[in-house]
């Protein structure tokens, strides 16, 4: 037979209470103050990360690129992951801000489009015949491919 032994209440005194148990404000400053509050280094980038002023949001190029590569290996087809992925992968960290604007204008296009421009089945149009599709189709060995058909 199993006995139920009761067991003192372990709480501290006073714990009932629910002014001892409430979350301090937000806005209140621990005691002796909270020197870094007043830091304005704690609102910039990361080290080794400048800000990007040509970028949404001011994100650094190093956290833009990081973001680019994730959207070029979550495609949505296996063919283009590959592709855009490993492309992203070998060139992204030394382009420029105004290659990753045209990188991301790309990212912007359907796949079928996008493949298609860099095999040469079809001609880029304007918005999208630039250096960094033609490097693209260079990229899987389509030299010349994304200029303008096959």
């Amino acid at each position: 037979m199993i006995q139920h032994i009761s067991q003192p209440d372990r709480r501290p005194s006073g714990a009932s209470d629910p002014s001892r148990n409430a979350a301090p404000a937000r806005d209140a400053a621990p005691a002796g103050g909270d020197p870094s509050r007043d830091d304005p280094s704690r609102d910039s980038p990361p080290a080794g990360e400048a800000a990007d002023e040509g970028t949404p949001g001011g994100e650094g190029l190093a956290v833009r690129v990081r973001r680019l590569k994730f959207r070029s290996w979550h495609r949505g087809t296996r063919e283009m992951d590959l592709i855009l992925g490993r492309f992203a992968d070998a060139r992204l960290d030394g382009c420029t801000a105004a290659e990753l604007d045209q990188y991301e204008a790309l990212l912007a296009e359907n796949d079928p489009d996008i493949y298609n421009w860099i095999t040469g089945r079809e001609p880029p149009p304007g918005r999208a015949d630039t250096p960094i599709l033609r490097a693209l189709g260079r990229s899987i060995g389509y030299p010349g491919a994304a200029e303008g058909g096959a």
